[in-house]
């Protein structure tokens, strides 16, 4: 016989209180893993991108910049519903909402918020103008600059990596959520992959076995 606690919980489960609007994109993947891991319930939006349905009016009320990943929490602050964008902005919602994934040791979360900037700022960029010059519109140049800032981006990984287990030390954190998705794929487009990567390829197949990253990253397919 379920108690009143399991009930309770049973119930939670049964709504949808979180909107996760994606599509096939590392930065949706992104936020489909924190919510497995975070164990919310969720629906998901897929969001027809080759169909401008971005910009769609009623998807510019989700979020007006017309980007995804965007999520709507029905149960946001003081219960109030909440409209939020922005992989980065949204993990570390998530993380806050739940008090899971983040380090509570202060130089761990340190390091957290160290390559969280790294991914958004460099790593997520050189691999998009890889892709760019590469595959959508070729240009040797640009290409050359971009794999350059890649393996280089890479590099730092590799050795953050040869000094822990993860990026911000002993756990497993939303700094290694934010980082799977976008370079386990797109290292594909460096000319070696990752074999020139140990450490990083022994993080990469690690994480890839948690089961909520293997649901996150189905979700988000």
């Amino acid at each position: 016989m379920l108690g009143q606690d399991d009930i309770e919980l049973k119930f939670l489960r049964s709504r949808s209180l979180i909107d996760f609007y994606t599509s096939n994109t590392a930065n949706g993947q992104k936020v489909a893993i924190m919510l497995e891991e975070c164990g919310l319930p969720y629906k998901v939006h897929v969001v027809d991108m080759a169909a401008r349905e971005h910009l769609s009016e009623s998807f510019l009320k989700v979020n007006p910049g017309g980007k995804i990943p965007a999520i709507v929490d029905h149960d946001g602050p003081g219960g109030e519903k909440l409209a939020l964008a922005q992989s980065l902005a949204i993990v570390l919602y998530l993380s806050e909402k739940t008090g899971l994934l983040m380090p509570t040791d202060l130089r761990e979360r340190a390091e957290a918020y160290q390559y969280l900037s790294v991914v958004a700022s460099d790593v997520g960029g050189a691999f998009t103008g890889m892709f760019m010059f590469g595959i959508a519109m070729p240009q040797e140049a640009p290409l050359e600059f971009y794999r350059a800032q890649a393996e280089r981006q890479m590099r730092l990984l590799e050795l953050r990596l040869s000094q822990s287990p993860y990026l911000a030390g002993d756990s497993y954190s939303v700094a290694d959520i934010l980082t799977y998705p976008v370079v386990a794929s797109s290292s594909k487009m460096l000319p070696d992959g990752m074999t020139p990567y140990p450490h990083f390829r022994r993080w990469a197949e690690e994480i890839a076995k948690r089961p909520a990253v293997a649901r996150g990253m189905a979700a988000a397919a």
